[in-house]
């Protein structure tokens, strides 16, 4: 709580140069909730909005009120702090920075991940690949005590279902094959059938052209015969 003394003494927080106003006129009390209480001690009177108040009485006021002291002088508002303002500004404050947190991490969460754990994470797959003994490679080991362990032989089960698996794969390879030269084949007929019709057709314009050249040649025969 915040006390501001109004007088005509030098001393007071608010110093009103008049007669009429009293050494020690009032005193406000501003809490830090916002609420304003004025008490007077003045022998010339307060009056709030034009009543006199009672002396030596805390009474609550408000910023909007008209604060007169012994009708001489008044009470200038701008003079006198806000107490509310301060936790309004802090909770602004507040509001405001955990709505930058809040964008920040969005767009955290949104950037790729960085080159360093990509390249963390391939260290460990390498890591884990060369820790894993290589299998069914066909070479035995030699054993602490001088024999040789024999290397573990495929299961067969897996070996055939493998071998199944891959069984669909190469029918329809085959099959593509098939159809491919089935296509070429056809397409190669058709190329020599092409060319036979053209050689037929290039044969009787020739038979054409050398029957209408007869036909042009035999009246001149004719005649000089």
């Amino acid at each position: 709580m915040k006390v501001i003394t109004i007088g005509r003494d030098p001393e007071c927080n608010i110093v009103l140069d008049d007669n009429l106003i009293s050494r020690r006129h009032a005193v406000l009390r501003l809490h830090g909730t916002g609420k304003i209480e004025i008490i007077d001690y003045s022998s010339n009177g307060t009056f709030i909005n034009g009543t006199r108040i009672v002396s030596n009485t805390p009474l609550k006021i408000h910023r909007k009120d008209a604060v007169s002291f012994a009708h001489a002088k008044t009470l200038d508002w701008s003079q006198i702090p806000d107490p509310s303002r301060k936790p309004r500004m802090i909770i602004l404050i507040v509001f405001i920075a955990s709505v930058l947190v809040t964008i920040a991490g969005i767009v955290v969460s949104h950037l790729p991940a960085s080159k360093s754990d990509s390249g963390a994470s391939q260290d460990i797959e390498v890591y884990e690949n060369t820790e894993q003994p290589a299998q069914g490679n066909g070479n035995a080991t030699a054993k602490p005590d001088g024999t040789t362990a024999q290397p573990e032989k495929p299961n067969q089960e897996e070996a055939s279902s493998s071998d199944i698996k891959l069984a669909p794969d190469s029918r329809i390879l085959n099959e593509v094959d098939r159809k491919k030269r089935e296509q070429i084949e056809r397409e190669k007929k058709k190329k020599e059938e092409e060319a036979k019709r053209k050689q037929e057709a290039e044969a009787k314009a020739k038979k054409e052209a050398e029957a209408a050249k007869a036909k042009k040649e035999a009246p001149r025969r004719r005649g000089t015969m």
